[in-house]
C-alpha cells in the first residue's frame, strides 16, 4: 500500500498521513487521542476514537489512493491500553467502480426524468435556469457582495429551483435547496450567516451549473435531444399555404396564421391559458405529496400568444403562484369534502388588455389568506387594515408555512414575483373577494404590466388572438 518497507519506529504521522488530504488540526486531533489512550483504562480510548481519521485520500509514488482504516486497543491484564493496532485497507479501486456505478444511477435518473418532458421542452427550462445562475455566479465572483446583491442572488437560486423543481429535475432542485439551507437558511433572511464567504457560495452555484449542463449533454447526446430550432419540411409550408389561401383571400392574412402556426409547433410561441394549464400539470408530485388533487384551470378572456421572453416572464409568475395555491391556498381533499367542496380546487385566472396595459387577475378556490397568521408574522400590525397587512406577505422574510421544506417555507417566492414585475414597470394588487371566516379572508392577486415592457428587439411578444 504504502510502497515501503521501513516501517518500524517511524512517526504515525509521518508515515500514515504524509501527502495526505487532512489538514494539520485532523492529524493533530488523531495523534492527541492516540497519545492519550497510552496507559489508560480501555475507556479512554473508546471515549477518544470519534478523533481517530478513519478514511482519506494519500498520493505514494505519484498515484492517489483511497485509504481506510481500522484502529484497535491491545490491552494488558490490568485492562489499560499498551497498543494499538492500526488495518489499512486500500479501496481505491473499490471507490472507483463505486464512483462508476453512482454515475451511471445518477445518469439513468437523469434520462428517466428529461424524458418524462416533452421533447423542446428542457430547452426552454434550460435557458430559463441558466440564466437566473449565469446571473447569480456572476454576483458571487466579486469578493464583496452589497446586500442587495445577496437578496437577488436569494431570489434567483429560490426561482431556479422552483423551476427544476416543477418539472423534476431533481438533482438541481435538490442541490439548490441544500444551497438555501447552507446558506440562506438564518432566520429566513436573505442575508447568509457570519461565515458566508463569496468563494464558497460560488463553488456551489458553479456544481448547480455543471449538473444542469449534465442534464444538456444528456439530452442532447444521449437521447438525441438536438438543442437546434425544430424545423418543418419547405414542401409541407407550401402545401399549408396552398390550403389557406383556399380559406383566406387576403395574403398577409396567410403568412400572419402562418406565422402563428410555425410558433406553436415549434414551441416558440404559447397561449397564456396552455402555459398556465401546461405548469399547473407538472405540479401532480407535489400535489400527491400535500395529499391535495391537482387543481383544474379556469380561464376568462382571450386567448393571448406569448413569445419566447414573454412566455419566461409569464412562466414565472404562474411557477410561484400556482404552486403558492397549491401550498397555502387549497386545502387536502379530505378537508373539501368537509366543507362540502369539490374535492379538485380550482385556479381562475383573467386576463385583459386595457390602456395598454396587461391586467393578468389570479386567485383559487381555497381557505384564502391566512390573516391571523400574517398578523402574528408582521410587527407593528396591530393598526393596520386586513388588506394593509395582506401586503406583507411579499416581504422577502414572510412565511405562513410551518417550517421549511422543499416546496415552500423560506418567503421567497410571492417577493421574487413582485420585484420581477416591477423591473417591467409594473406593479401587484392584492384584492379581497370575501368576508373574512376564521382568521382567513378570499382575494386574488392583481398584475398590471405595460405592453411596451414586453417587446424584445423591436417585436412584440404578446398578442391576442382574434
Amino acid at each position: 500500500i504504502f510502497s515501503c518497507m521501513d516501517i518500524a519506529r517511524r512517526k504515525v504521522q509521518d508515515f500514515l498521513f504524509k501527502n495526505s488530504d487532512l489538514s494539520n488540526e485532523q492529524i493533530s486531533n488523531t495523534i492527541s487521542a492516540i497519545e492519550s489512550s497510552f496507559g489508560a483504562e480501555r475507556f479512554a480510548f473508546d471515549a477518544n476514537i470519534r478523533h481517530l481519521i478513519s478514511k482519506y485520500e494519500i498520493v505514494v509514488n505519484g498515484d492517489k489512493k483511497f485509504l481506510e482504516l481500522d484502529w484497535s486497543p491491545i490491552t494488558g491484564r490490568d485492562d489499560t491500553v499498551e497498543k494499538i493496532m492500526v488495518t489499512v485497507r486500500d479501496v481505491t479501486e473499490i471507490n472507483r467502480l463505486r464512483e462508476i456505478s453512482n454515475r451511471n444511477e445518477i445518469e439513468f435518473s437523469m434520462i428517466e426524468q428529461l424524458l418524462s418532458l416533452e421533447q423542446g421542452k428542457f430547452r426552454e427550462i434550460y435557458r430559463h435556469a441558466n440564466r437566473l445562475l449565469e446571473n447569480c455566479l456572476s454576483i458571487a465572483s466579486h469578493s464583496d457582495i452589497h446586500d442587495a446583491d445577496k437578496r437577488t442572488i436569494f431570489l434567483n437560486l429560490h426561482t431556479a429551483k422552483g423551476l427544476l423543481r416543477t418539472y423534476n429535475l431533481k438533482f438541481g432542485s435538490n442541490e439548490i435547496h441544500q444551497i438555501e439551507e447552507d446558506f440562506f437558511s438564518s432566520n429566513k433572511s436573505a442575508n447568509p450567516p457570519r461565515t458566508y464567504k463569496p468563494v464558497d457560495l460560488y463553488q456551489r452555484i458553479k456544481k448547480v451549473l455543471e449538473i444542469l449542463d449534465n442534464y444538456r449533454i444528456i439530452n442532447s447526446k444521449k437521447l438525441n435531444r438536438g438543442e437546434g430550432v425544430v424545423s418543418i419540411d419547405k414542401k409541407c409550408m407550401v402545401e399549408v399555404r396552398k390550403v389557406l389561401s383556399l380559406y383566406l383571400s387576403d395574403t398577409r392574412q396567410v403568412e400572419s396564421l402562418i406565422h402563428e402556426v410555425m410558433g406553436v409547433v415549434t414551441g416558440s410561441e404559447i397561449t397564456i391559458e396552455g402555459l398556465a394549464m401546461e405548469i399547473i400539470s407538472q405540479h401532480k408530485l407535489i400535489a400527491e405529496k400535500l395529499k391535495k388533487q391537482l387543481p383544474r384551470l379556469e380561464y376568462h378572456g382571450n386567448p393571448f400568444l406569448l413569445q419566447k421572453e414573454s412566455k419566461i416572464i409569464f412562466e414565472g409568475i404562474f411557477f410561484h403562484l400556482i404552486r403558492n395555491a397549491l401550498d397555502h391556498g387549497l386545502e387536502t381533499t379530505e378537508e373539501r369534502q368537509a366543507k362540502n367542496k369539490d374535492k379538485q380546487g380550482k385556479i381562475v385566472i383573467d386576463l385583459e388588455l386595457q390602456d395598454n396595459e396587461i391586467i393578468l387577475m389570479i386567485g383559487d378556490d381555497g381557505r384564502g389568506l391566512n390573516i391571523k397568521k400574517i398578523r402574528e408574522s408582521c410587527p407593528d400590525s396591530k393598526n393596520l387594515s386586513d388588506l394593509e397587512v395582506c401586503y406583507s406577505i411579499f416581504s422577502c422574510q414572510l412565511s405562513t408555512a410551518d417550517q421549511v421544506s422543499d416546496i415552500s417555507g423560506r418567503g421567497v417566492g410571492l417577493n421574487a414575483v413582485k420585484s420581477e414585475v416591477e423591473k417591467l414597470g409594473g406593479r401587484v394588487n392584492i384584492r379581497l373577494t370575501g368576508e373574512r371566516t376564521n382568521d382567513f379572508i378570499a382575494f386574488q392577486f392583481e398584475f398590471r404590466i405595460p405592453l411596451g415592457s414586453l417587446h424584445h428587439g423591436g417585436r412584440e411578444q404578446i398578442r391576442a388572438i382574434s
